[in-house]
């Protein structure tokens, strides 16, 4: 019989194909966005849809960088300005600004506003510095991951979506 045996087969070698795929380094893993004066990287299965900039409604009595709500497909999403969270500049806007949804993993319907969005980027490819200091705000924020230099020149700040949606400062967005 061998169908059973090519059955088991089959499974053994999706099997395998599953844990080398799962321990192999991913390239170009990471989106690569601009918000305020820095490059910023955001790992891809934390980050949802990208838009353009929707209407947004504000909200009263709210800090400075949230933004308001919009409306993304009958969903109200909360809107942050990243660049005026992380580096207390707004972000101008443009034709390029983008608002990137943070994944549904994180239930937490909000999105980032962000200045232009840089590609998919490889961090493997990159020479890793010293952990980036933002301001002395964020200067110990678990947020805020390891630094990377890239072929170019360009330095590139690590954003840790999971440690930014429990941070206590972040989730209160009421003055």
């Amino acid at each position: 019989m061998s169908g059973p045996a090519s059955l088991n087969e089959f499974q053994q070698n999706l099997a395998s194909r599953m844990r080398d795929a799962a321990a192999a380094p991913v390239a170009g893993t990471v989106l690569g966005l601009r918000s305020g004066n820095r490059n910023w990287l955001m790992r891809l299965e934390e980050a949802g849809e990208i838009l353009a900039v929707p209407d947004i409604v504000t909200v009263p009595l709210t800090q400075a960088w949230y933004l308001g709500l919009a409306n993304v497909r009958g969903n109200l999403v909360s809107v942050i300005d990243f660049a005026l969270w992380a580096e207390s500049r707004s972000t101008p806007r443009s034709a390029e600004c983008r608002v990137v949804l943070l994944g549904d993993r994180f239930r937490c319907r909000a999105a980032l506003l962000v200045q232009r969005l840089l590609g998919i980027k490889d961090p493997h490819r990159m020479l890793v510095q010293e952990k980036a200091v933002v301001d002395a705000r964020t200067a110990a924020a678990a947020w805020v991951g390891a630094t990377y230099q890239d072929e170019g020149g360009e330095t590139w700040t690590e954003l840790d979506v999971s440690a930014l949606v429990r941070d206590d400062a972040f989730l209160e967005a009421a003055l």
